[in-house]
């Protein structure tokens, strides 16, 4: 049985398979840009633009990389964005990782920013249900849905064959996601979560750099670029601009400090505080972690803040290690 630990964000769809290596299981992830651009043919017909297109009812899209160079890239930031098109990213990241006659036993669990989740899940279980693109039909056999967080939590407690490790369960535990557009905050009491504790906030995450960051570019280039395009300039801390590389590594630098500092006095600030006081660990994961994590370290004593391995992709690696142990 196929499974599959996916995680739709704002910035990058994340992936987590299982594979053998004799009889340990390891876990490979992937990335790609959340990119969607419509596919357009120009005045003059080249045959080939040499990227891949996707076609879903009458309509032609590039995704992920293929996207960057769009003069349309589509808006990633809201949920009616993940409901209309989850199918096609999720088309996207199976298309390369899984043969197309093995779908009909795929199994996937997929996560939804936290404030989606009540009122959202159902509809992404529906559309994720029968997925149809490029005049292919993939009908995965289960699709469970999960809220961004959680999918951190079982990655913390489950060793990569679905295993718990009890001497992590029943935890009191704060988790700050860091996603691009949202920051989800999951409170864990005695290893369960807590709504309580608990909250989602949109455009506190990394599109705050990312904001600052297109500012500058406006200013020093004239340029304006996607959310999809600084994310690559944010990863890479350089620019190309008519042919020249600029490098922007200080000024990204300067960006975080400034998030980094807001952040963390909101988390010490905050009603999570007191909370903090109480628990076992602070964990950090999504893309944010790589900003954060050293400040919030700085600030507690040494083992309370918890970052995982590679942290972007700990709730992909978290979603395919529930299921593994569901499904054993």
């Amino acid at each position: 049985m196929g499974k599959i630990g996916l995680d739709i964000g704002f910035g990058d769809v994340k992936v987590a398979i299982p594979y053998r290596r004799g009889d340990r299981i390891s876990i490979r992830t992937l990335k790609f840009p959340t990119a969607i651009g419509r596919a357009k043919h120009g005045i003059v017909d080249l045959e080939s633009s040499g990227r891949k297109t996707y076609i879903v009812g009458k309509d032609t899209y590039h995704l992920g990389t293929d996207a960057l160079f769009c003069q349309d890239i589509f808006d990633t930031r809201d949920r009616e964005f993940l409901e209309r098109f989850s199918p096609l990213l999720t088309y996207k990241a199976l298309e390369n990782i899984r043969p197309q006659d093995r779908h009909n036993d795929l199994v996937l669990c997929v996560g939804i920013p936290l404030g989606y989740y009540r009122d959202h899940r159902k509809n992404i279980a529906r559309v994720l249900g029968n997925i149809s693109v490029c005049n292919q039909n993939i009908t995965p056999k289960t699709v469970d849905v999960r809220a961004q967080g959680q999918g951190v939590y079982f990655d913390y407690i489950f060793e990569n064959s679905g295993i718990a490790d009890r001497s992590k369960m029943n935890i009191n535990a704060l988790i700050l996601d860091i996603g691009f557009n949202t920051v989800d905050v999951l409170g864990l009491v005695n290893g369960r979560p807590t709504m309580e504790w608990s909250d989602m906030f949109t455009k506190e995450g990394v599109s705050r750099i990312a904001e600052d960051l297109k500012t500058h570019i406006k200013k020093e280039f004239d340029r304006e670029e996607s959310d999809q395009v600084i994310c690559r300039i944010l990863e890479d801390g350089q620019i190309r601009h008519f042919g020249e590389t600029h490098d922007l590594s200080k000024i990204i630098k300067e960006l975080t400090r400034v998030y980094t500092e807001r952040f963390v006095q909101f988390i010490r600030s905050s009603r999570w505080n007191k909370f903090l006081g109480k628990s076992d660990h602070l964990i950090i994961a999504g893309g944010g972690a790589y900003f954060v994590a050293d400040a919030f370290k700085a600030n507690y004593r040494d083992g309370f803040v918890v970052v995982p391995a590679a942290p972007e992709y700990s709730n992909a690696r978290g979603f395919l290690k529930f299921n593994m142990g569901m499904l054993r």
